[in-house]
């Protein structure tokens, strides 16, 4: 018996033990439970962005998660803008490295917000190392046509859509005036550089919404051509011909990736107030994939390139009839600004000398208004005659 009442102490003894043991670290633990929390709580609350080395500089990885965010403008007095599909999640937690990428300051910008841009071999980049901006007029224009919605609709949020946003140009320029701006850009590359600049500028982050999407008038899965001397600017080639990719592409064109298309109005649905389009030569196709916004909302201001070479390549012949698909829709056409001289429609000899014009210059930029927008105070030069001069111009005869 007294052996079993010394084992019976024994094992008490252990058991004290070893509840003290276990005390001591649950004591320790919560200490340093609750530092990491607050240490969470702080990085969440002030995000820093990541350094940069000189010549390698670091871009956060997209999320493979989507996020669907809603309604993005509440109390527009017209219908809100909303997603129908999840866009990119955009979070600055993780690190990749990008190789051939700069950083460069938007000069002209609010904040002077800086840029991912490519090293080399990019039109795009190159002109924005030089010059610190990007078709700033474009995006003064823009801004323009965005203030012009919120005086007429006080308290309401306007929302830019970008088209073919390339590495962001004109969607983080927007975005540092304030506005909210939802950007479609197919290429996964493009993408990284407009996901590390919006990580470099946490202030514009939550102003911009990104679609990993091309658009068109039908769903489909294509392929991305780039140029070698406009890295960034890729080509899309979608039907038949993206079954036998390397017959298809231009000299110099080198394949880059695959990416999905869709229709706008199966992505969005609401007002848009400005809509940029730089999507080489797939301009009508976007515009056949947005009939439902066009014929249940309004689109008030469109921006966009005509460049006929690019058009005719991508199957538009003749390359005209996207100019008389937006003419169709009741759309004011002007080649100057959004505040005119615009074509009149009724007359044959105005469309006449615009497609002429059109057609012979290699690029010429398309600046559209929602009949319904008032375009009082705008530009009273005549088109005709706006024309006749551009016609007699040397630089008339580049096509």
């Amino acid at each position: 018996m007294a052996t079993m009442r010394r084992c019976g102490r024994q094992w008490a003894c252990a058991w004290q033990l070893l509840a003290f043991f276990v005390a001591v670290v649950v004591c320790c633990m919560l200490p340093l439970s609750e530092a990491r929390r607050d240490a969470r709580s702080a990085s969440n609350s002030v995000r820093q962005p990541l350094p940069l080395s000189s010549s390698l500089p670091m871009l956060r990885t997209l999320s493979s998660s989507l996020l669907l965010r809603g309604t993005l403008a509440e109390d527009t007095g017209k219908t809100p803008l909303e997603l129908l599909q999840k866009p990119l999640q955009l979070t600055c937690d993780k690190q990749a490295e990008v190789p051939n990428v700069l950083l460069a300051t938007l000069q002209l910008a609010p904040g002077k917000p800086r840029i991912f841009v490519r090293s080399s071999r990019d039109w795009v980049s190159n002109y924005i190392q030089e010059h610190g901006e990007w078709e700033n007029g474009e995006v003064e224009q823009v801004v323009w046509a965005m203030k012009q919605l919120m005086q007429r609709t006080p308290g309401s949020e306007p929302v830019f859509v970008d088209v073919g946003a390339n590495i962001g140009s004109i969607t983080i320029p927007v975005a540092a005036h304030g506005f909210r701006v939802i950007a479609f850009e197919a290429w996964s590359l493009n993408q990284q550089m407009i996901h590390g600049s919006l990580c470099m500028n946490l202030e514009l982050m939550r102003r911009v919404t990104l679609f990993p999407l091309g658009l068109s008038d039908a769903r489909a899965d294509c392929l991305l051509a780039s140029s070698r001397l406009n890295t960034q600017n890729a080509r899309v080639i979608c039907g038949a011909d993206a079954s036998k990719p390397h017959g298809t592409f231009e000299k110099g064109d080198s394949y880059v990736g695959e990416l999905k298309m869709d229709r706008m109005d199966a992505v969005l649905s609401g007002d848009i107030a400005v809509m940029k389009m730089d999507v080489e030569g797939f301009e009508l196709g976007v515009l056949r994939g947005m009939r439902k916004l066009f014929e249940q909302h309004k689109v008030s201001y469109i921006l966009m390139e005509y460049n006929k070479k690019e058009l005719e390549r991508a199957g538009v012949r003749p390359a005209w009839q996207v100019v008389e698909y937006l003419l169709s829709l009741g759309y004011r056409i002007s080649i100057q600004n959004l505040r005119g001289p615009f074509l009149d429609a009724s007359s044959a000899k105005e469309r006449e000398l615009m497609q002429v014009y059109v057609d012979r210059i290699a690029l010429v930029n398309l600046y559209l208004v929602h009949p319904s927008e008032d375009i009082q105070g705008g530009v009273n030069d005549s088109f005709a005659a706006r024309m006749e001069a551009l016609l007699t111009t040397k630089h008339s005869s580049v096509g």
